[in-house]
């Protein structure tokens, strides 16, 4: 609660946009875009297993959710409220669906090379 009450008095609302745009990258909209666009044009084999993981990683995620219970933070303490985070946020805060998924589809996605990589789903 002290690193959002810190950001929120040293920044006001200056960095509401960045951290929005941080938060779509774990949308499921783009993650349907991006792994229609990789099963389709890049490798289908590979863009399944991505999506499988990422069926995986949301399911343990409710899971762990109820299992915490723990509320959001806007819930504890009204004064850190945003207009977008009432209005976008659902169930529990953890675990953070939007941080799992993240990292699930895109922390894969530098360590890859055509030649030689770690098998990441994103080819140089």
């Amino acid at each position: 609660m002290s690193v959002i009450e810190f950001l929120q008095s040293a920044f006001g609302e200056g960095l509401y946009p960045f951290f929005l745009g941080v938060t779509h990258l774990g949308d499921g909209p783009l993650y349907i875009f991006l792994l229609s666009f990789y099963f389709w044009f890049v490798d289908s084999q590979q863009g399944r297993q991505l999506g499988l993981i990422l069926t995986l990683s949301i399911l343990s995620n409710f899971l762990l959710k109820g299992m915490f219970a723990l509320p959001r933070p806007y819930v504890i303490n009204p004064d850190v409220a945003t207009v977008e985070a009432v209005a976008t946020a659902g169930n529990f805060s953890f675990p953070s669906g939007h941080a799992q998924g993240v990292m699930t589809v895109w922390g894969r996605s530098p360590t890859s090379s055509k030649n030689g990589g770690s098998g990441g789903w994103l080819e140089f």
